[in-house]
């Protein structure tokens, strides 16, 4: 995750003065929504926030407030982590697929039952993720300048029973699929509830080369795209609206979470191990 040719930013329309936007704030890699008060056209916005904060950022840390089938819930509030996996890392051990090495540090918090992550690694631009924790994975969906969606699955032949959630709110949704059972295929959303309990259909595309799983949403009025890797039979997907966010699947031991990853575009895997400072 070295390099910004490593790891693709998802791009959209322009944000203009006015918008309803979802930024991180200060760039810690948690998102709320607000609306843009001055845009420059130079890369920097002032937003005012729906709680009455207001920031001058860079328009690369914000986008447009997410709409779709696939409904955004409430802006994310930080919680106490029962589950220990919250707080601030180092990056002890990690490589790019081709094999290149690269450092830094994760900060991760922790709002409802979802994760949010914010990566420095020097000379790159500054990553952010959204993950949920299912048995002793953590499934990360992680992108630069967007807010990621996830979605994890556990694989059961031809069934996959998941559970999602967006780059913004604390709220999670679930998702099942049947289809084929070699996770390649057609497969029928057989039940999709958003986190407001509101309930979507329609099917998935599921297609996989090397070590990498792609997948394609098709759901009434919209379509998503989405990056998998499987691992302990959980299929964990970074997913977004055009060009897909990449994915990580983190093994959970204690104080250490031990990673391997996926860019938007390839068919290799990187490798990154976090310790907690």
């Amino acid at each position: 995750m070295a390099a910004s040719s490593t790891r693709t930013p998802t791009c959209g329309a322009p944000i203009a003065t006015g918008d309803r936007v979802i930024c991180n704030w200060k760039a810690h890699g948690v998102y709320y929504p607000g609306r843009v008060d001055q845009a420059d056209g130079q890369g920097s916005v002032t937003i005012r926030y729906d709680d009455g904060d207001r920031e001058e950022t860079a328009t690369a840390r914000c986008l447009h407030e997410p709409a779709g089938s696939r409904a955004a819930p409430p802006a994310p509030v930080a919680t106490a982590d029962p589950d220990g996996i919250a707080g601030s890392y180092r990056i002890v051990r990690a490589a790019n697929p081709g094999g290149s090495a690269y450092g830094g540090s994760v900060a991760i918090t922790r709002g409802g039952d979802v994760y949010r992550f914010g990566w420095t690694i020097p000379g790159s631009p500054g990553y952010v993720g959204v993950g949920l924790h299912v048995g002793s994975l953590l499934g990360v969906g992680w992108s630069t300048g967007s807010a990621p969606g996830v979605v994890v699955y556990k694989v059961n032949g031809g069934k996959l029973d998941g559970k999602w959630a967006t780059g913004s709110g604390n709220g999670v949704g679930t998702e099942v699929l049947e289809g084929p059972p070699d996770l390649s295929g057609s497969y029928k959303i057989t039940t999709g509830k958003n986190p407001d309990g509101s309930s979507y259909a329609g099917s998935v595309k599921i297609t996989h080369k090397g070590d990498v799983y792609r997948l394609a949403w098709s759901i009434p009025d919209t379509s998503y795209a989405g990056v998998g890797i499987l691992k302990d039979h959980v299929l964990s997907v970074g997913w977004g609206q055009g060009a897909p966010p990449g994915v990580v699947a983190y093994s959970v031991q204690g104080t250490t979470l031990d990673g391997v990853w996926a860019n938007p575009s390839g068919s290799g895997l990187g490798k990154e191990r976090l310790e907690r400072k």
